[in-house]
């Protein structure tokens, strides 16, 4: 007879034997709980697929390309070196996940919370980040060339070095970030909140700044611009602009 259970079958043969069994599955439970274990961290083996939860689970290098994995649960995974290229992750958290190298060119992050996510030369290369949350998150040095991250929160974010040229940035929430070295050249910022950001060496050239919102002089003065970036109502073109190109 077959017996099916979620719990590997013991047999003992005496109640000698029940007895150490039972005790051993005690301290075997009192265990986990002091450590911490929890149920998440025992999904690191499941199927990837749509609501899987890894949530703290070790998946470097992994290869998810073009898989579907909407709705998961990657909070805190160690998935350094990734690749998540024309996935699927629409409303996926990756809260406080750790991404350097990560590539998710093409990738559908749509609503997806990257809040306190840690990366480092990664690329998002025309990934549609529109509505996803990566507030107090690290992206140094990260390419986010073409992607669509209308609406994005990057509230208190470090995206210092990164590259957004041609990124769409409409009505996206950027007060309090570094931008140290970003370049924005070609992006779409109308409605875009600069408010309290440092704007170091910041690349606006032939952007237009018009209908951005927060950004003010001080920023401009340290910002690097030229002829074609255009200011919004009542500010004035910097006299160090255009900067050096290896500053």
């Amino acid at each position: 007879m077959q017996i099916e259970s979620n719990q590997p079958a013991v047999y003992f043969g005496t109640a000698q034997h029940c007895f150490i069994s039972s005790l051993a599955i005690g301290f075997a439970t009192l265990f986990i709980s002091l450590v911490g274990v929890s149920p998440a961290q025992a999904g690191c083996s499941d199927y990837p697929a749509p609501g899987v939860d890894w949530s703290g689970c070790r998946k470097r290098s992994i290869v998810m390309n073009g898989g579907d994995f909407a709705g998961a649960n990657f909070r805190n995974i160690d998935m350094v070196g990734s690749d998540l290229r024309n996935g699927k992750f629409g409303k996926v958290n990756f809260t406080r996940a750790l991404m350097s190298r990560v590539d998710a060119s093409g990738a559908d992050l749509s609503g997806a919370n990257l809040s306190k996510a840690e990366t480092g030369r990664a690329k998002f290369v025309q990934a549609n980040m529109a509505n996803s949350n990566l507030e107090k998150s690290v992206f140094f040095r990260t390419d986010f060339s073409g992607a669509n991250m209308a609406g994005v929160n990057l509230n208190k974010s470090e995206i210092s070095r990164s590259v957004l040229e041609g990124a769409d940035l409409k009505d996206a929430q950027i007060t309090f970030v570094n931008l140290a070295r970003v370049v924005f050249k070609g992006a779409k910022l109308e409605g875009a909140n600069f408010a309290n950001s440092w704007t170091f060496l910041t690349r606006f050239g032939g952007v237009d700044l018009s209908k951005v919102q927060g950004l003010n002089q001080s920023q401009l003065d340290i910002a690097c611009g030229d002829d074609a970036t255009k200011l919004p109502e009542g500010m004035t073109k910097p006299t160090n602009w255009p900067c050096d190109p290896d500053a």
